[in-house]
């Protein structure tokens, strides 16, 4: 490099004095070649060093063209960010004006109910106080709706049932021996009355049989026949009702002996209800399963 920068210096030097004395001008004497080559030298040195200066300062001039357009593209950018911005601001400030309107109205509908409340106060808390007692009320109903099956298969009393089974299967039985026992009172009573009317007819016939006897012995023939007809009427009404008589007892004997039965065959239903309902004829709880597990009264 310091070879062609001295190359060109001498170049430039022969130049120069050519060109002056092609021109006229007043050559300068030449000097002691090894002053010449130490000037020479000097030169080169400040052409080299101003030529690193003038590279020094293009680079820093495209350093500093780069810097300036990458600072060109952030402003760029920051405008267009504050654009952005801006817009973001103008979309939160009108949404901040429709939320304040909003609340605004909010606010007064706010004012209007407290006004609304203060003025229904009193009877807003009675219909607070029904709507309380009847939401309890629906609430134990459903509840006790709910504990329906938990009662009967865990709340049994086997005495308690076994005593409401009992009567029920009983009263087919007695109601049996009670419908015997009216018609055997009726049979008895009938019975009793065609008995009296049999001895009565008897009785009638036998007096009219008296006065045919007497007829007959006085010659009234006719008249003894007539009552003699009557007193074999009366003596077959008299049998006809003794037979009548004797049927109805035979039949109330029939059902006296159908009491036993029925009593007996009551008194199977109940033993088999007892032990259907208490199998292994447990003692009556000593308090109610129904209120055992409440709390205690107050």
């Amino acid at each position: 490099m310091n070879n062609l920068f001295l190359t060109y210096a001498s170049w430039l030097l022969g130049w120069s004095v050519f060109s002056a004395s092609g021109a006229g001008l007043k050559i300068q004497p030449l000097l002691n070649p090894r002053s010449h080559i130490l000037e020479t030298g000097s030169i080169a040195a400040k052409v080299a060093g101003s030529t690193d200066r003038a590279f020094a300062a293009i680079s820093r001039a495209w350093v500093a063209q780069s810097v300036a357009a990458a600072s060109e593209m952030s402003a760029e950018e920051l405008a267009t960010d504050s654009l952005t911005k801006a817009t973001e601001l103008k979309d939160m400030s009108s949404q901040a004006t429709a939320q304040a309107n909003v609340a605004g109205i909010a606010n007064e509908d706010a004012i209007n109910a407290v006004r609304t409340m203060e003025s229904s106060a009193s009877e807003t808390v009675s219909q607070a106080k029904e709507m309380a007692v009847q939401r309890v009320q629906q609430l134990l109903a459903s509840k006790y709706q709910e504990l329906d099956t938990w009662r009967k298969d865990v709340l049994k009393d086997p005495y308690v049932q076994a005593s409401k089974a009992v009567p029920k299967a009983q009263e087919p039985y007695n109601r049996a021996l009670n419908s015997l026992y009216d018609r055997i009172q009726s049979y008895q009573s009938e019975i009793a009355s065609t008995a009296r009317q049999a001895t009565q007819e008897s009785v009638d016939a036998q007096t009219v049989s008296d006065q045919a006897e007497a007829k007959m012995q006085g010659g009234d023939i006719i008249g003894a026949n007539q009552d003699l007809q009557l007193a074999r009427s009366m003596l077959t009404r008299a049998g006809d009702l003794a037979h009548n008589a004797e049927t109805l007892q035979a039949s109330a004997a029939e059902m006296n002996n159908m009491v036993p039965l029925y009593y007996s065959a009551g008194l199977a239903a109940v033993a088999s209800a007892d032990h259907e309902g208490n199998p292994n004829s447990m003692p009556p709880f000593q308090m109610d399963p129904n209120i055992a597990f409440g709390p205690p009264p107050r």
